[in-house]
């Protein structure tokens, strides 16, 4: 009887679910299209005109009614002429609703109600209107969800509801700023930049030698240090990124709205670009081309022209931030603000001049060294370098140099003493900050280089803490060295003498 009962059950659950099965079939074939009288087959044109007969478009955009009119084969925003329209987003609006044909046409009593359809509070309202006067009004419902077609009625037509592909859902910019044409940043690759600077809470600047491509960064007191070569690419490489997230403001007279009336930061990037001039002598050609940095526009057929190498300069100024974090921002001699994101922004603004360091604490090219001296142990040892030119035995006007170094009367091995000065010299801290102060310990390990120009540079270690040694480097900032990087020289130092 058990068995017989579940068998019972289990049949009675599938004929069930097969009516669910059947139900919801039968919805899906029927969704957005309750009447009996929707033509399924056939299709059916809804506007079919000329896209250059189109001379005005109106809807809703951002909340907004806006409006656009074409004259002369040029489009206005109605609202505002001055208005720096980007055409382009409102002819493809044009483009995209001269012909339209209907999927399906759902009429007839049983269609039921506009509010099964979006049509009782439309999603947005296009009226089109043609060189003739003629007006065209579209009201859009919503998506259908199984066919993605949107439902439209046409001209306050309430017998008739359409079923259309047009991507009304992508077609409508989302703001008016993303109809404008705005100015945008130049294109600067890493490699042409020569200065930034920053000017603000931090202040800097970093320069670069042209001829020997070397890098210095100069502090708020004019101090000028050696730089690190990962720091000062980031760097380079923020300022070549730097790009506008979207127009916020145009024509604009008064930035104190914006915070840019009294900028919180001012970054300026030189860099070196071509321009393509009359063909002239060079000093007059380059002064023109370096008091006006656009690109110059020149008849080829008459006059010939040549190219060459000016520097340029982009100031960026920073205002504040809006409630998303992202900054205004505008250049120098713009009337519009735009919009950048703090990424972008705070990957050049919240640095300081001390993170492009060289953090070395004294690299010595051991050609320029003429001796050294270690204490180690309370003992000082001087090690002489000694080069002598040999003469080549089958070779007279050949010389080659010979190098030794000597402790006192001692030769010390050349491999051995290698080892030693390139643990000293590549030595880098893992941090300089002047704040740090010198620790109430001996100093463990002294290196002095005496330099055949007459300089000397000493660098003393101390142990500051479990992981570290105190020392100062070449101009005397206060750095921390990593301990296996002392261990090590001290290691090579004692095999010297073994």
């Amino acid at each position: 009887m058990k068995k017989k009962g579940k068998l019972i059950g289990a049949l009675i659950l599938l004929i069930a679910l097969c009516v669910i099965l059947i139900v919801l079939k039968q919805k899906g074939s029927t969704d957005g299209d309750e009447s009996s009288s929707a033509s399924e087959e056939e299709t059916e044109t809804v506007v079919a005109i000329d896209s250059e007969e189109i001379t005005g478009l109106a809807f809703t955009m951002d909340g907004k009614e806006v409006s656009f009119t074409k004259t002369e084969d040029t489009w206005s925003y109605d609202q505002d002429e001055t208005f720096p329209l980007k055409e382009s987003k409102i002819s493809s609006i044009a483009n995209q609703v001269c012909s339209i044909t209907a999927k399906r046409v759902i009429e007839g009593e049983d269609k039921g109600e506009l509010s099964d359809y979006g049509l009782d509070d439309p999603t947005n309202v296009l009226t089109i209107t043609e060189a003739d006067g003629t007006q065209i009004v579209l009201q859009i419902g919503d998506e259908n969800s199984s066919s993605g077609y949107f439902y439209l009625m046409l001209n306050e037509d309430t017998d008739k509801i359409y079923m259309v592909s047009t991507s009304f859902d992508t077609m409508f910019p989302e703001n008016l700023m993303a109809c404008a044409e705005s100015e945008s940043l130049p294109s600067i690759s890493s490699d042409v930049i020569i200065e930034v600077q920053m000017e603000g809470e931090n202040h800097f600047t970093l320069s670069k030698d042209t001829e020997t491509s070397t890098w210095t960064v100069i502090d708020e007191n004019g101090n000028a240090y050696d730089t690190d070569d990962d720091s000062v690419s980031t760097l380079t490489s923020a300022a070549s990124g730097l790009s506008y997230k979207g127009l916020t403001a145009y024509g604009c007279t008064d930035f104190s709205p914006y915070g840019l009336d009294q900028p919180k930061a001012t970054i300026t990037v030189r860099y070196t670009g071509e321009e393509e001039v009359k063909k002239e002598d060079d000093d007059t050609a380059k002064e023109s081309a370096e008091d006006d940095f656009s690109e110059s526009v020149v008849d080829s057929s008459s006059e010939e022209t040549e190219t060459i190498t000016v520097e340029k300069e982009l100031v960026l100024l920073v205002g504040t931030a809006n409630e998303d974090g992202d900054y205004y921002v505008t250049t120098e001699g713009s009337d519009e603000v735009h919009l950048m994101s703090a990424s972008k922004v705070e990957a050049i603004t919240t640095t300081a001049a001390g993170d492009y360091w060289d953090l070395y604490i004294n690299m010595q090219n051991v050609a320029d060294v003429e001796y050294v001296e270690v204490t180690y142990q309370g003992e000082t040892k001087k090690i002489e370098r000694h080069v002598e030119e040999v003469t080549d035995e089958d070779d007279e006007s050949s010389t080659t140099e010979e190098v030794t170094y000597l402790c006192g009367e001692e030769e010390l091995d050349k491999t051995d003493f290698t080892s030693f000065y390139s643990a000293v010299i590549s030595a880098k801290a893992q941090t300089k900050d002047w704040s740090l102060v010198h620790p109430d310990t001996e100093e463990e390990l002294i290196v002095t280089f005496y330099k055949k120009d007459g300089t000397k540079f000493t660098a003393a270690y101390s142990k500051y803490d479990s992981s570290f040694y105190y020392t100062e480097d070449r101009y005397g900032i206060p750095s921390l060295v990593n301990k296996n990087n002392v261990k090590s020289m001290i290691q090579y130092y004692t095999e010297l003498f073994e």
